[in-house]
């Protein structure tokens, strides 16, 4: 993703699944009470959620990427293993 992007193929099958949910969601009182708590929480102005569509239809696979160079820091992770655990 950080060097090439996303086809658009790909990018049009996440836009599709990303409404598809969302439409789904939209008529679910428990997923309005977590995206305002979410809201409320972080300070954020509820009104945004109504341009979620606007958001997911500007996606491009140059969107994609600049997030993907801006994120995904190899230089700054942590990886971590589980065992089982001795008995």
């Amino acid at each position: 993703m950080k060097q090439f992007g996303a086809t658009s193929e790909y990018i049009s099958k996440v836009k599709e699944i990303q409404l598809r949910e969302r439409e789904t969601n939209l008529r679910e009182n428990r997923f309005w009470l977590n995206a305002l708590q979410a809201y409320y929480d972080n300070k954020e102005d509820p009104r945004l959620l109504l341009e979620y569509d606007r958001l997911v239809a500007g996606l491009s696979s140059e969107t994609i990427q600049k997030a993907a160079k801006r994120f995904l820091d190899m230089h700054n992770y942590a990886r971590f293993v589980l065992y089982p655990q001795e008995k």
